[in-house]
């Protein structure tokens, strides 16, 4: 719909894992070329978690577009119920007789893996969603990875989960496995500055040659999506319909705050732009203060001089040019997309108290009503020592 408006080729905010959207920067551009690397060479198990829409779909479909037409791709979107379906799913794929118990489809697999080895082929099992696996996939897992040829694994096996997939491998019962593990990666959210990236990449892709976001609405989209790059997408392809609806040419921040408010994330939006403009306007009064000092400097400065050479009409020709910069650095007058970026520092483009709140940053310090209860509960556990202590010396306890 809004294609030609903004005169794109493409809509740049699809929620489908297209390569051609892949951006190959930070994380993703670390974890690709690892990945690719692991495969060529059969280290064997990997393993990828991160966050529901982090990007793993995405950079897995990357990988297989990466593949030679050597390797053999055996693709599962979600894990089998048990070993046995796992064993006949790949026996079928790699096109061997499924039937019989585990043990022969086993030798059978092992047979084909070895001839394709021999012909200069390799195969890659994926299994996605693999935080709903059992533990009797999970060996199967297992087994399948110690089907080798001296050093080399015969068959790449590459898990995609949610976090919850990490919880599950720390179990005791699965240490033999996770010392399979030949390549760990947890994708991470993406940062403030990233997540402007991607958007801009996307657009790039999507074949944008002139502005189509203000810097102010990436950054608020940014926010609010918590740096997950599905929700990055929601907020900005509603932002773009809100835009078109409006007859505008350039996404702006009263854009991605409807579209955030549809998407039941308005509070956030709201959080953020409130703190934005309240650190925008503290940093113009600072500005404002020090341009009202600089002229008073300057005539000091003339004067200095003037004195040094004798009065004259040149200190007064001096004092006459004198640049006024009190009136050049008045605030600007606010635009329609009053929350510019460049009117705040690098540290506070980067990365905002609410962002590393949303992410989950270590030292981000916790809420004041959580630091209440954390003090609450030491005072009931002291008084609670104190009494006993007291009932132990008046001998009470031995009533009991």
């Amino acid at each position: 719909m809004y294609l030609e408006h903004f005169k794109l080729s493409r809509y740049p905010f699809e929620n489908v894992p297209d390569p051609a959207f892949f951006q190959a920067t930070g994380q993703y551009k670390r974890v690709i070329a690892s990945l690719m690397n692991s495969v060529q060479v059969g280290r064997g198990l990997i393993v990828i978690s991160g966050p529901i829409g982090s990007g793993k779909t995405t950079l897995s479909q990357k990988l297989v577009n990466t593949l030679s037409q050597e390797t053999q791709l055996i693709w599962l979107a979600e894990p089998p119920k048990d070993a046995m379906e796992l064993f006949s799913f790949v026996a079928r794929e790699l096109g061997v007789e499924e039937g019989g118990s585990s043990s022969f489809i086993l030798q059978r697999i092992r047979e084909r893996l070895l001839l394709n080895n021999e012909q200069g082929r390799t195969c890659l099992l994926i299994i996605d969603e693999s935080h709903h696996m059992n533990d009797d996939v999970f060996e199967a897992v297992r087994v399948l990875t110690n089907l080798e040829q001296l050093t080399f694994k015969l068959m790449q096996i590459l898990l995609l989960g949610q976090p919850e997939l990490m919880v599950l491998l720390n179990q005791q019962k699965l240490e033999p496995l996770r010392q399979r593990i030949a390549i760990l990666h947890k994708l991470d959210r993406l940062r403030p500055g990233e997540a402007r990236e991607y958007i801009a990449s996307r657009l790039q892709t999507a074949g944008a040659n002139t502005e189509v976001f203000t810097k102010a609405a990436m950054a608020l989209a940014a926010h609010v999506s918590g740096g997950i790059p599905r929700l990055i997408n929601n907020i900005c392809q509603m932002a773009l319909q809100h835009t078109f609806e409006r007859g505008g040419d350039v996404v702006r921040v009263e854009d991605v705050k409807a579209a955030s408010v549809e998407l039941g994330y308005g509070n956030l939006a709201q959080e953020y732009l409130a703190w934005f403009k309240e650190r925008a306007n503290e940093l113009r009064s600072q500005r404002l203060k020090a341009s009202q000092a600089q002229p008073n400097a300057q005539v000091e400065q003339v004067l200095q001089r003037t004195a040094q050479s004798g009065p004259g009409a040149s200190g007064a020709a001096d004092l006459q040019a004198a640049p006024n910069p009190a009136g050049q650095d008045q605030p600007a007058e606010e635009s329609g997309d009053v929350f510019a970026m460049n009117d705040l520092p690098e540290e506070d483009a980067t990365e905002t108290p609410f962002d590393m709140q949303l992410r989950g940053a270590r030292d981000a310090p916790p809420p004041k009503s959580r630091r209440h209860v954390y003090v609450l509960a030491a005072s009931v556990l002291l008084f609670a020592a104190g009494m006993v202590y007291h009932l132990y010396r008046t001998g009470a306890l031995d009533i009991w």
